[in-house]
């Protein structure tokens, strides 16, 4: 089932007048495991994160000729990501076969569709197909919480998966123009912390990419 398109921020906050801004940080890059689809997803629809790596792992027999191959890609949201690979089953001989296992890569929000042939020696019809859509999503926005402490305000979100996102601010929300927020997130155990003094207007703040 494909997933509505994701908001820029988890979470809007208020916070109490913010002065001593620094400069913005980058986080590490935590993405899923890799996503293994096997003929039992043909014909349907598998969602996958941007930079999630993807495996189409199709059973086939090379020793009897035929062979698994990649027909076709419909979209530029997934990308090949290495050579296909052959693994014999254990045992190996003509009836016990193997595994056919191409790699690819989601590389940006969006459809493709990928399509598999099991082909015979020297060509001619496909013995069977396979297809699967892949739905590449943005990664989710980290969630923000904040804090009042004595005369200051703290801001937190989890190190894992805020890569990109930088703090903005704006003092109203109708209409809001948020502004990028010249802070620097000091790591803190699991999370980024923004601490800011207090006093002055109200600002409004997210984390966006």
């Amino acid at each position: 089932m494909k997933n509505s398109s994701l908001s820029p921020f988890r979470m809007v906050l208020v916070a109490f007048g913010v002065m001593d801004f620094l400069a913005p940080a980058v986080a590490q890059v935590i993405v899923p495991g890799t996503l293994v689809l096997t003929e039992a997803e043909n014909g349907t629809t598998a969602d996958a994160v941007v930079g999630q790596s993807v495996t189409v792992n199709l059973r086939g027999n090379i020793t009897t000729g035929y062979a698994w191959g990649f027909a076709t890609a419909i979209g530029g949201s997934v990308v090949t990501n290495g050579p296909v690979t052959y693994t014999a089953a254990s045992g190996g001989g003509v009836g016990v076969g193997g595994t056919f296992v191409f790699p690819f890569l989601a590389a940006k929000p969006d459809d493709t569709v990928l399509t598999f042939e099991n082909r015979p020696p020297g060509g001619g019809a496909p013995a069977q197909t396979f297809s699967v859509t892949i739905h590449v999503l943005r990664p989710p926005a980290p969630s923000v919480s904040v804090k009042r402490v004595n005369l200051a305000v703290v801001l937190s979100w989890p190190i894992a998966g805020s890569t990109n996102f930088f703090l903005e601010g704006t003092g109203a929300l109708a209409p809001a123009h948020w502004t990028a927020l010249d802070v620097v997130p000091l790591p803190e155990g699991t999370k980024y912390t923004v601490t800011l003094g207090t006093g002055g207007t109200a600002l409004y703040f997210r984390l966006s990419d």
